[in-house]
């Protein structure tokens, strides 16, 4: 098991301090950012756990942050394709918001998807979530990197992206990072 301890200064002059830990299947951390003056602007409690192998597996998610809410996930999924050169994963998640008291407020978010991975790099997509009572949002992207060199510390990829939701005109993006 892993454990950290880190704290920084922003330009603002708060301090964010954060302790955690990781293992290979679960991790947490506690964040905490205070102003100059030593009173908490916010403290977010962040945990996950999972069994994954072979890309197939199971994992959950907890995000809280004080006085405000948060949202807690379960995520399934399976590896379709994982040689050394191609991954792909087909995935379903349930999620549901919390209020700052960890109930649980409004319907819940679901969603499916497919992951494509291969070994240079480039990544594709597609999803769909649904939420009682609102549309479906479907998203299709995909990203392919351009470059990459000081021993893979600096990099410029391509994205696209493009989200569709029923009755509206679909948003679409394209971008570097």
């Amino acid at each position: 098991m892993n454990s950290f301890a880190d704290t920084t200064r922003n330009p603002d002059r708060s301090v964010r301090k954060r302790v955690g830990f990781s293992n290979s299947f679960s991790s947490g951390s506690i964040t905490q950012t205070v102003d100059h003056k030593g009173f908490a602007k916010s403290t977010i409690l962040d945990g996950s756990a999972g069994i994954i192998s072979n890309g197939t597996g199971i994992s959950g998610n907890l995000q809280h942050q004080m006085g405000m809410g948060g949202a807690a996930s379960v995520k399934a999924q399976v590896g379709i394709v994982n040689t050394p050169d191609h991954q792909v994963t087909a995935w379903t998640q349930h999620q549901r918001m919390l209020n700052k008291n960890l109930r649980v407020v409004g319907p819940p978010v679901n969603s499916v998807g497919v992951n494509y991975q291969n070994s240079s790099g480039a990544e594709a997509f597609i999803s769909s979530s649904k939420m009682p009572g609102f549309p479906s949002v479907g998203t299709v992207g995909g990203s392919i990197p351009l470059y990459s060199g000081n021993q893979g510390n600096t990099q410029l990829n391509l994205g696209a992206q493009s989200n569709f939701t029923s009755g509206i005109s679909p948003n679409h993006y394209v971008g570097f990072s």
